[in-house]
């Protein structure tokens, strides 16, 4: 008598089924995570009128703020989940001296998606000699991970509430970094343990009584420090010191301990 074999289709493609389910749930809990993001705030959006100083030009992947004649050029890579205009009060103070300021926009607002967004930036404005790149928290450290083997070109980096993991002590950027008093935010163990990838002659700022979102206009950050200044006070101070900084060059580091209320 022939032998009946037993169906077991059902049963062969439920691990397969298991597989495709985890893969669904992992991209609804990414989804989940990317999505929500820092909205500019009025603040901020209010800094993106152009006028008789500075023309604001929102582009395709990037909102730019051009002074009548730029003296330098600055491109930032916003924080993580960030609004990209929430920059926008920072870069205009920056333009208004003669810097033009460039911020990238950020597939679902996260810098690793596009890490080289700055790639172009100087063939599209030739006019602008001497540029800077630098980023707040996430994109700091994505423009110094980008900018380790495209530094050709470029003048110096700038970080807020950020650090490198990679090294930039074999090249001849100049370095500049700030970030708040009160931050908490910002793990300063690792801003700490990756000093050694910054030269000996970065600039180090502490900005007293400021927290992690006070770079820009979006408000209240989950698991900030409570700001004892102003946004509008952060900003100023930092776009004073990025100005100097950049149209002047590095202080001597042992003449900065902290910055000024």
């Amino acid at each position: 008598m022939m032998e009946r074999r037993r169906y077991r289709g059902p049963a062969r493609k439920r691990p397969y089924l298991i597989v495709l389910l985890a893969v669904l749930l992992l991209a609804v809990a990414c989804l989940f995570y990317l999505v929500p993001y820092y909205p500019a705030n009025d603040y901020a959006l209010a800094a993106m009128q152009s006028d008789g100083s500075v023309t604001v030009t929102e582009e395709k992947d990037r909102i730019v703020f051009q002074p009548a004649e730029p003296k330098a050029g600055f491109v930032l890579y916003p924080g993580a989940k960030v609004d990209q205009r929430a920059y926008s009060p920072l870069l205009r103070a920056l333009a208004e001296q003669g810097i033009l300021s460039v911020v990238e926009e950020m597939p679902f607002h996260m810098a690793f998606f596009r890490m080289d967004a700055a790639k172009d930036v100087m063939e599209d404005f030739p006019q602008v000699e001497h540029w800077y790149i630098g980023g707040h928290s996430l994109g700091g450290s994505m423009a110094a991970a980008w900018l380790d083997g495209h530094s050709d070109g470029w003048d110096g980096i700038v970080f807020l509430a950020s650090y490198s993991t990679a090294d930039l002590t074999d090249n001849s950027l100049t370095v500049c970094s700030l970030y708040g008093s009160e931050d908490r935010v910002l793990n300063r163990n690792s801003l700490e343990k990756y000093q050694k990838c910054l030269p000996a002659d970065a600039e180090m700022h502490v900005l007293s009584g400021g927290n992690h979102a006070g770079f820009a206009g979006y408000g209240p950050q989950k698991g900030d420090g409570t700001p004892v200044i102003t946004t509008e006070a952060q900003v100023e101070q930092t776009a004073s010191i990025l100005a100097r900084f950049i149209l002047v060059g590095p202080l001597d580091q042992s003449s900065v301990l902290a910055s000024p209320n």
